[in-house]
């Protein structure tokens, strides 16, 4: 057995007298070396380097030489075996791999295990020389290399799908202008299939010379590596011509030079179509509105002729045929008004402005209204709504109103017997209206025209002084500006329920928002609020809590009510509540702002609050500066105050 110390020299004395070895260690590096006694395993010699590799400290010189097995990777334990094993046997074989190894320190590193058999004079291995390199870094890379390749290829893969199956057409092409990709969409459209379009220019397919402006396009990619994006019509199958809508985008290489252009084509020909009618159909309107206008002004010179009329002295014929003209005008009038309306609201004249509006406000002007009407042709009128819930709807006024108002004049006026019902009833997130009658009814192969312009039920003979058939069709189309729609059902001869829905305040799309409060009616606030929330008030002046607590449990809160601070903090309760309503200057040790401090640290958390005080003195301005809660001085409004709790929640 010989020691280390004797390895050393044998290995100086080996490099010294041997090119080849010290040529092996050359090519690695000189990195990690190690020379190893084969028949002596615990006789080992290795380089500073070598020990460091593994995270060893090179001053212990622990044998590896019985340690490698259990620090090498077991997946790649039966490699590095086979490896020595096939060395040993065969000098031509190489002892060269790359192996995992577990570092000290508990991490994993790639090693390079290089090494050949010193052997006796029988060519029987004896002695080991090796180098061992760190390729950690080099083999992660390659590991990340290899990653990013998987993933390019994978999304080239998915890009190809997504070409291969788009709806558009799509090409690529070179500085010549040739097509040197085309995707199934362009090949079905394009005369002579995929054969036909690569390889060739656009200009060399039918499709006429306007496919030269293509050309010129792509060549201007090219020479300024801008995007362009341009109409263009061409010849498609059977002579059928088509408009796209090109998008040209440059395509570089790693070097940054344009090396193609991809094309991408939409058939807009259907939506040019649709712009053509929409713009005629706006030139019609606006010279609708436009002769409209110039029809107001004779209009209106008649109107005053026949008022001038009405001061003459006229026969008894004169003054009949004169009532029949003014009817005649009042009904010309209410048509031309009708039709602008129903052209405001096709044109998009009208935008809605939304607010908050109380249903019961509505109701009331219904009531003042109709009431009347109803009640001279001595048929009921009849309002329903919530008056436990005050409901409010976000919606614009007028447009609502010019709703209602056509459904109930058209309800009473075809009513002979029995009632009119106006119902208004919370649906989740909407408000539904509902206007019943029971009147002629709808046959069900009519129902389907009741929103037609000059439709009318029951009025076959078209009898003007009956109407013009065109409230329905103006609130249908009012209620879709609005984001809804009507609906009716009916049952001939019994009656009819015409129908829509709006939006409680606070909800779009179904979906609750935060309410503006400043937006919100007065009583809402007043009245909503405090029902079912728990308040705690602390106030030393009996009159003014005797106040307070009737306000709020009229309103439906529940109340708790003590003349000082101690007493609310002494009560178990206390912290278990939705808002406080505190007095400043209370009688006992502490004052408003000490007892919210020290409620907020005992239940540890946020609390809602409000400040009632008539002190303005700057000592209470600074002491009240920083404490977060708001401040309302006495005489305290009770509206302001709602606001203020409400605003925190």
């Amino acid at each position: 057995m010989c020691d280390n110390n004797y390895l050393k020299c044998e290995f100086e004395q080996r490099l010294q007298s041997d090119p080849a070895l010290f040529e092996f260690l050359q090519a690695g590096s000189l990195d990690g070396i190690w020379y190893w006694d084969i028949e002596h395993p615990e006789n080992e010699w290795m380089s500073p380097r070598f020990w460091e590799l593994f995270g060893y400290d090179p001053a212990t010189k622990n044998p590896l030489s019985s340690e490698w097995q259990d620090i090498i990777d077991p997946d790649d334990l039966q490699l590095a075996l086979d490896n020595f094993r096939k060395h040993c046997a065969d000098p031509s074989h190489p002892y060269d791999q790359i192996v995992r190894y577990q570092h000290r320190d508990g991490s994993t590193i790639w090693v390079r295990c290089r090494g050949i058999a010193i052997r006796d004079q029988n060519g029987k291995p004896i002695r080991m020389l090796g180098a061992h390199n760190d390729l950690t870094d080099i083999m992660r890379l390659k590991e990340e290399l290899d990653h990013a390749v998987k993933s390019f290829r994978t999304r080239e893969h998915e890009l190809r799908t997504i070409l291969d199956n788009s709806p558009d057409t799509i090409a690529r092409y070179d500085r010549n202008f040739r097509r040197t990709y085309v995707n199934p969409a362009f090949a079905g459209v394009a005369e002579g299939g995929i054969t036909a379009l690569l390889g060739t220019k656009p200009s060399e397919v039918p499709g006429g010379t306007n496919l030269l402006i293509y050309e010129a396009k792509i060549n201007e990619v090219f020479e300024t590596g801008k995007k362009i994006q341009f109409e263009l019509k061409w010849q498609g199958k059977d002579g059928k011509e088509i408009c796209s809508h090109i998008r040209l985008t440059p395509e570089y290489d790693s070097s940054g030079k344009i090396i193609s252009v991809l094309g991408m084509g939409r058939d807009i020909s259907e939506l040019n179509e649709y712009r053509a009618a929409l713009q005629d159909k706006e030139l019609a309107k606006s010279r609708f509105l436009a002769a409209g206008h110039d029809l107001r002004q004779p209009l209106a010179a008649a109107n005053l002729f026949i008022g001038a009329l009405k001061f003459t002295k006229l026969s008894a014929e004169q003054n009949g045929l004169l009532h029949r003209l003014d009817q005649t005008m009042k009904m010309f009038n209410e048509l031309l008004e009708s039709l602008l309306n129903i052209s405001k609201l096709d044109s998009g004249v009208i935008k809605p402005e939304y607010i908050s509006i109380c249903v019961s406000e509505l109701f009331i002007w219904l009531e003042q209204s109709f009431a009347a009407i109803a009640s001279e042709k001595r048929i009921g009128f009849k309002l329903y709504f919530s008056t436990v819930e005050n409901l409010i709807i976000c919606s614009d006024i007028q447009l609502v109103k010019s709703v209602l108002q056509n459904l109930v004049t058209n309800a009473i006026k075809f009513t002979g017997k029995g009632a009119v019902l106006i119902s208004a009833r919370r649906r989740g997130s909407e408000v539904l209206f509902q206007i019943w009658d029971t009147g002629v009814g709808i046959s069900d192969e009519y129902l389907g025209q009741v929103f037609d312009e000059f439709y009318q039920v029951a009025n076959p003979q078209r009898d003007r002084t009956a109407g013009l058939g065109l409230g329905l069709s103006i609130a249908k189309r009012a209620i879709s500006l609005l984001g809804g729609k009507i609906t009716c059902r009916s049952r001939f001869g019994s009656g009819s329920v015409f129908e829509f829905r709006l939006p409680v305040y606070g909800y779009t799309n179904g979906i609750p928002q935060q309410a503006d409060v400043s937006k919100l009616p007065e009583e809402v606030v007043l009245k909503e609020f405090p029902r079912g929330k728990r308040f705690v008030i602390v106030e030393d002046d009996a009159l003014i809590a005797e106040a307070m607590c009737k306000i709020l449990s009229g309103m439906g809160g529940e109340i708790r009510h003590f003349y000082n601070a101690e007493a609310a903090l002494s009560c178990p309760d206390a912290g278990h509540t939705d808002y406080y309503i505190v007095d400043y200057m209370l009688g006992g040790a502490l004052n408003g702002i000490q007892f919210l401090n020290q409620l907020k640290q005992t239940i540890g958390m946020p609390i809602t609050a409000v400040l009632m005080t008539g002190d303005t003195s700057p000592a209470f301005v600074r002491e009240s500066a920083d404490h977060g809660w708001p401040v309302q001085h006495k005489p305290v409004n009770i509206f302001q105050l709602m606001n203020s709790l409400r605003t925190q929640a």
